[in-house]
């Protein structure tokens, strides 16, 4: 199975940061042909209904090109935003994360 493709997401995004995103991982994930993208989202920053938004279409896109997104080192805001919008299994955090998906 190939390696996933990390996207290291440093600073704030909102909607309409997510087309360039994509692009910025779509040869890396095409390359590799790995169907997994992992986004860091450790240095996000502070973490709104925006930012949850943003990631939810990165992972449409991604899905769409067969490529699934796991979120890796989540904040604790972000954490418990997942959850308030019912998106923490839409976004399944990565193994070793601190975030288990409800069940």
């Amino acid at each position: 199975m190939p390696d996933a493709v990390v996207l290291t997401i440093d600073r704030p995004i909102a909607a309409a940061d997510v087309a360039a995103l994509w692009q910025r991982v779509q040869r890396a994930v095409e390359d590799r042909g790995s169907d997994l993208l992992v986004c860091d989202v450790s240095a996000i920053g502070r973490a709104d209904v925006g930012a949850v938004g943003a990631l939810a279409r990165l992972a449409l896109i991604a899905g769409r090109n067969h490529c699934r997104v796991e979120l890796g080192q989540v904040p604790a805001g972000l954490r418990a935003l997942l959850t308030l919008t019912g998106l923490d299994e839409f976004l399944p955090c990565a193994a070793g994360s601190g975030i288990e998906s409800r069940r």
